[in-house]
């Protein structure tokens, strides 16, 4: 099968953002949603691969499918058996940068206190390379959420490949 215009919209499509303005909130913020309006298989393959309903998750692989779509534009008309998709994740993965700001690193890390694993795996692998200029608790924060990132989008990856080849049966 050869990769077409129409699929590379399917995989921007997946995910939906909307404006949310919460109550007692001076300012709407965007949040990212499953698009209701696709196929349920597609919804029931995330939960298969283990993804979590979270803004994080959700803000992350609407990124991934964007991204993705984006780097497969440079292939379209030609068979998915010729398109290097190990070269396509490591591109993406190369291009993530986690946020920069302190007020958004404490609040994706209290957002999910499971997320100080990600930190804490950080400290202790990585101690020996710090140096006076990044021992600190926001690059801490920094590879912690890149880790995180980089995790969702391996989950992005394997969706986009089976996704493919369910459209190449």
């Amino acid at each position: 099968m050869l990769l077409t215009r129409g699929i590379i919209d399917e995989i921007k499509s997946i995910f939906v953002s909307r404006s949310i303005q919460r109550v007692g909130e001076t300012e709407s913020h965007i949040e990212y949603f499953f698009n209701e309006s696709l196929d349920e298989s597609l919804e029931e393959k995330f939960r298969d691969t283990g993804m979590e309903v979270d803004d994080y998750y959700y803000r992350w692989l609407a990124f991934c499918m964007d991204d993705y779509a984006s780097k497969l534009k440079d292939y379209v008309g030609k068979p998915l058996e010729d398109i290097p998709f190990d070269e396509i994740n490591d591109s993406i993965l190369s291009d993530l940068e986690p946020d920069v700001y302190t007020h958004d690193l404490l609040q994706w890390l209290s957002s999910n206190l499971n997320r100080m694993g990600y930190v804490d795996e950080v400290l202790a692998d990585e101690f020996e390379y710090f140096n006076k200029d990044n021992k600190n608790l926001c690059y801490l924060m920094m590879v912690g959420q890149l880790r995180e990132m980089s995790e969702v989008y391996g989950i992005g990856f394997q969706f986009v490949q089976w996704f493919l080849e369910t459209k190449n049966d």
